[in-house]
């Protein structure tokens, strides 16, 4: 018997020792749990299939750059947290920028920070825990009524899709996640109806990230020691597990590893010269009322922007059960020929008393869609507060869903 290499364990201080020991040693150690204090520099025969956290710190970055939020609040568990978003903590500048931290405490109330952001008014939210109290975080957020149809709220956790979520499907948020593993992938559905009775899962949705990476560690290392089997004349020398000798095949097993490259659970697995995950790739998820649906794809070597899924995959049942049946107000400016007063000689009430272009194009809208609206005058378009980042006038009345002025805006 011997050892060739090293997977896990998933806490911190121990997998550091473990890490110290195989590098001394020139064992291959495999781990797959978020470090966000793992430095990207050489990590000696070490590899991580999580991906580092200088990828994940992009891509949340990138959500909060598409989405256009000036403002927004932090809702953050510990330090990693911290790590995890120092790039959207560096967004505070002289145009309104602004980026405002509320730390959820040692629990397991966590209600005090979501008060805070309630007050502050703040409708833009980034929620950083760990996956052991998301569940919590999430419930008491819809108590307190941060969890509404007037925020918009960014969930970080990779794990998120396993999670029972049909109680804020309802609610009217704008809630957006991410995802690692994709359910639809054919790869990970083969894999699941193949270990589905040990594992233990019948939807590939429930299966979490740890075990998934665990599963392509295995995977990968069994097609590396394979290659190292072929290249070497003999058999491959094992290291004692009592003795204090390095092995001398463990460099060339970790090399291995880093430059072979396969599709596995967690999509395509492939290292930099570092030992750091590369070509990672995460889909973009949004809570519906038929639960989530992917709207967006972003990959960390092209990583600039995220690809955006054509409106066409919505479900068109989300779009009726959205407008139907309700009633918005719309905002109009008299400016012809978009909105003016009807010249009648009888007293007209109600939106009978308008007309213009736009007016007959959000009429036709309505029908179309079937919801219903008031319009109502407003004279002010509106100006922007510095500070806030918020809008007064037309603009600022965020209540209303629709605007008609000099042009149509849709909120």
């Amino acid at each position: 018997m011997g050892i060739v290499g090293i997977f896990g364990p998933q806490e911190k201080v121990t997998a550091e020792y473990v890490q110290s020991i195989c590098d001394t040693m020139e064992i291959p150690h495999i781990s797959v749990r978020e470090d966000p204090g793992e430095s990207s520099e050489p990590r000696g025969l070490s590899l991580n299939l999580y991906p580092h956290v200088s990828s994940l710190s992009r891509i949340y970055d990138q959500l909060v750059t598409e989405f256009k939020w000036k403002s927004f609040a932090i809702l953050y568990e510990n330090t990693d947290s911290l790590i995890r978003m120092h790039l959207l903590m560096k967004r505070w500048d002289a145009h309104g920028n602004s980026a405002f931290m509320f730390h959820l405490g040692h629990g397991p109330n966590y209600r005090q920070a979501m008060q805070e952001i309630k007050a502050s008014e703040i409708e833009n939210i980034i929620i950083d825990c760990s996956y052991k109290i998301l569940s919590k975080v999430l419930s008491q957020a819809q108590q307190v009524g941060i969890l509404s149809d007037k925020y918009k709220v960014i969930v970080t956790s990779l794990d998120l899709q396993t999670l029972n979520l049909e109680p804020y499907q309802y609610s009217g948020v704008n809630f957006t996640g991410l995802r690692l593993i994709d359910p639809e992938d054919p790869i990970v559905q083969r894999t699941l109806d193949k270990h589905k009775n040990e594992w233990g899962l019948d939807d590939p949705s429930q299966l979490r990230v740890e075990p998934a990476l665990m599963y392509d560690a295995v995977q990968l290392f069994a097609r590396a020691f394979k290659q190292l089997k072929d290249a070497i004349k003999g058999d491959v020398k094992k290291l004692p597990c009592d003795g204090s000798d390095r092995w001398e095949h463990g460099l060339s097993l970790s090399n291995f590893m880093r430059s072979t490259e396969a599709r596995g659970l967690s999509g395509f697995v492939k290292f930099d010269r570092d030992g750091l995950r590369s070509n990672i790739q995460l889909d973009v998820v949004r809570l519906t009322e038929n639960g989530l649906i992917k709207i967006g794809v972003w990959n960390s070597t092209t990583g600039q922007k995220i690809d955006w899924m054509l409106e066409t995959n919505t479900k068109k049942t989300d779009v009726d059960l959205s407008l139907q049946n309700k009633t918005f107000i719309v905002l109009i400016s008299l400016t012809a020929p978009y909105g003016m007063e009807k010249e009648s000689s009888t007293i007209l009430t109600g939106n009978e008393r308008y007309e213009g272009f736009g007016i007959d194009i959000i009429d036709r809208i309505s029908h179309i869609l079937g919801f219903n609206y008031t319009l109502q005058v407003e004279s002010d378009y509106g100006s922007e507060n510095k500070k806030t980042g918020k809008w007064s006038g037309m603009l600022g009345k965020i209540m209303a869903e629709v605007s008609i002025g000099h042009q149509v805006i849709s909120l």
